[in-house]
């Protein structure tokens, strides 16, 4: 599992990287040298304040190019569209956990939810059985003549 720090930096990288194409967006000339993965990593690592190393950063485009979130065509980087309406890591790890739970909450209700039916089951049968020896019971040892022997008569 990913520390959060990870999945913060992460969401860095694609929140400056999204920003960085918003800003791309005014300009009426695309720059395709902006787009380079050398000049967008001096970007990062500018907004970084150099606390990431280029290593680091190469391993986190790794990772986003893994998952789908950004194309490298030809040495540029783009992000792709799912990583432009990517809510991040921290999100989904957080949404993950909530899931998690709730399958666990889920998968104990329904073994809680057999043992009931179980035990329903099998004391309907054995009351079953037990109001069947009643009515054999009465049928041969009839108390008197007037007596009722079945419970629908």
């Amino acid at each position: 599992m990913i520390p959060d720090l990870a999945y913060k930096k992460l969401d860095t990288v694609l929140d400056l990287l999204r920003d960085k194409e918003e800003q791309d967006k005014d300009v009426e000339e695309v720059d395709y040298d902006a787009t380079n993965r050398a000049f967008v990593s001096n970007y990062l690592l500018e907004k970084f304040n150099y606390e990431m190393t280029a290593k680091e950063l190469g391993r986190i485009f790794s990772k986003l190019f893994e998952d789908g979130y950004i194309n490298d065509i030809t040495g540029n980087l783009y992000l792709t569209h799912e990583g432009y309406w990517f809510h991040g890591y921290v999100e989904q790890n957080r949404i993950d956990e909530i899931n998690r739970s709730i399958s666990e909450t889920n998968e104990m209700v329904a073994i809680r939810n057999d043992s009931l039916l179980v035990f329903w089951t099998r004391f309907a049968g054995i009351a079953a059985v037990a109001l069947l020896a009643w009515q054999i019971f009465l049928y041969f040892y009839p108390i008197h003549a007037n007596f009722r022997y079945f419970f629908w008569q």
